[in-house]
């Protein structure tokens, strides 16, 4: 008699133990195909400060390794961007760089080839050295935020100042 219980228990828990493993199955399937990615749903933006303010333009490819922004000068003296360093934002990237450009471009209504006159937007272009070196290659598609940092001097000044912000936007 002892041997009937014992047996319904152990039919019991395994009819359960198999509907547990289809589930298991199931959600690693779903996840597998991107059913749980919700960094498509999040809105592009970018931010990075007061003093230089991301416009609505702003874009990173991997085609030919750029990262091209619209930044407005709030300053009351012109803005030389000195160097630009972008890094892929996550907890854990086999990725996990801080790669300076290796040129930057400045274009726009008064902007020089390095500097955004007080007051202006211009649009700036940074070139990487490689974009397979941040993972901008690996990301190509997907959406991604990035944080970067832009080193400047005001005016005439020969001190460098900085301003960290976050690019979120898909990667073209």
């Amino acid at each position: 008699m002892n041997n009937k219980k014992g047996q319904a228990a152990l039919e019991f828990l395994t009819t359960y133990g198999w509907a547990f493993l289809v589930i298991i199955v199931a959600v690693a399937g779903l996840s597998y195909f991107g059913v749980f990615d919700f960094s498509s749903k999040i809105p592009d933006s970018c931010n990075t400060g007061m003093m230089l303010q991301c416009g609505s333009s702003y874009a990173i490819s991997s085609t030919d390794s750029k990262v091209s922004l619209s930044l407005k000068n709030n300053e009351n003296q012109k803005i030389t961007i000195d160097s630009i360093k972008i890094r892929e934002k996550t907890l854990t990237s086999t990725y996990d760089c801080n790669v300076l450009a290796t040129s930057i471009t400045v274009t726009g209504s008064g902007a020089s080839t390095d500097s955004i006159p007080a007051g202006n937007t211009a649009d700036v272009v940074a070139t990487l050295p490689g974009s397979d070196t941040c993972g901008i290659d690996a990301n190509k598609g997907n959406k991604k935020t990035f944080t970067i940092q832009i080193n400047y001097k005001i005016g005439t000044s020969t001190i460098v100042s900085s301003t960290t912000g976050e690019i979120s936007t898909r990667v073209i």
